[in-house]
């Protein structure tokens, strides 16, 4: 990955509007972690694999969320119509950029929703089983991918997540643990430390 971002920070990543802001997808630079985005007149939504936050504007172009969790305040600055910063406010060295990314290669309408629908399964499935939130976050997270990025993109996704599930496996599994996204074939392919 060309950019480490604490898991804090991802799960207080969030955007902002200005004159400009766009509804959308907005990804880091190497495209392993999106954001659903919306704007309103004075909120934007952020849409993440493991859960939805409303940030609050302040000023033209920033919005602020405090995660109530943690008390943890983040903030997201619109810089223009495709490009978002996300940043810890008094934080130096805390700002990732986000860019406007395109919609997913799916076939049609019904694999998009297909998928739209797993994500929130393994959304669901991260809150409420604590034991394998972060195996239902990496699920969640390429649900995510196969909406949100390019075929090609969404299926390197698929690939890291599946060497990070075997990673943090006490002993080998030959399937998947949600083979619905990732699948058995990816599963069983991926290199084995």
């Amino acid at each position: 990955m060309k950019k480490t971002i604490t898991f804090s920070l991802i799960l207080g990543l969030a955007c902002s509007y200005t004159n400009a802001a766009t509804d959308g997808t907005y990804a880091i630079e190497d495209g392993y972690y999106s954001i659903n985005v919306k704007f309103d007149d004075n909120s934007l939504t952020v849409e993440e694999p493991n859960k939805v936050s409303v940030y609050t504007k302040k000023g033209d172009s920033e919005y602020i969320f405090t995660n109530p969790k943690n008390d943890i305040t983040y903030g997201i600055k619109v810089i223009d119509d495709t490009t978002l910063e996300a940043f810890k406010p008094g934080v130096a060295n805390s700002t990732t950029v986000l860019k406007l990314s395109s919609k997913s290669q799916l076939s049609d309408s019904s694999d998009i929703s297909k998928m739209q629908g797993l994500a929130e399964k393994y959304t669901n499935l991260s809150q409420t089983d604590t034991l394998n939130t972060q195996t239902w976050t990496q699920c969640a997270a390429v649900a995510f991918g196969y909406v949100n990025l390019s075929a090609q993109e969404a299926k390197k996704m698929e690939v890291q997540s599946a060497t990070i599930l075997q990673l943090m496996q006490s002993s080998p599994s030959t399937s998947s643990p949600c083979e619905d996204v990732i699948s058995n074939s990816t599963w069983n392919n991926v290199p084995k430390y």
